[in-house]
């Protein structure tokens, strides 16, 4: 039987990827131009809209986050509004770049059946595990194609 361990699986990075402190400082540098010199935003808003299409498209969706607290800035809506979204944003975008949780890794072994190694709950005795002598069918995990149309 298979095993999976730590060193053949695929983990994800445990750490905050270069992604977030990429934007966290142009987040940082966004606040700092909100608050020292706002005609640096206009620029950059209008250095952006002056860009050949294709050039334009590309520093939307590379940078779309920060494109668009800049779109949000360059609208009519009130100033408690645009402040308030793009903050909205800057946080979600953050979150979305931080560092992800990770579970424990859980080991599959073949020594005792329906039981996962590092499966706390399995291991503590509380689930029932599937005897080797067990000659039951289990049912299939998803009808098949045939059973899916009627």
């Amino acid at each position: 039987m298979a095993t999976l361990n730590r060193s053949t699986a695929r983990r994800p990075p445990a750490g905050p990827t270069p992604m977030l402190g990429i934007f966290l400082l142009l987040w940082l540098a966004f606040a700092a131009a909100l608050i020292f010199d706002r005609g640096a935003l206009d620029s950059i808003w209008q250095w952006i809209r002056d860009l050949p299409l294709a050039a334009e498209v590309i520093v939307w969706v590379v940078l779309l986050p920060l494109v668009a607290g800049l779109w949000i800035w360059e609208s009519d809506w009130s100033l408690g509004l645009r402040l308030s979204l793009i903050i909205i944003v800057a946080i979600a975008n953050l979150i979305v770049l931080g560092p992800k949780s990770r579970r424990e890794d859980v080991e599959i072994t073949g020594d005792e059946p329906g039981v996962l190694r590092g499966d706390p709950v399995a291991e503590s005795g509380q689930v029932q595990t599937a005897r080797q002598d067990d000659d039951r069918e289990m049912p299939p995990l998803r009808p098949s194609r045939e059973e899916q149309y009627y």
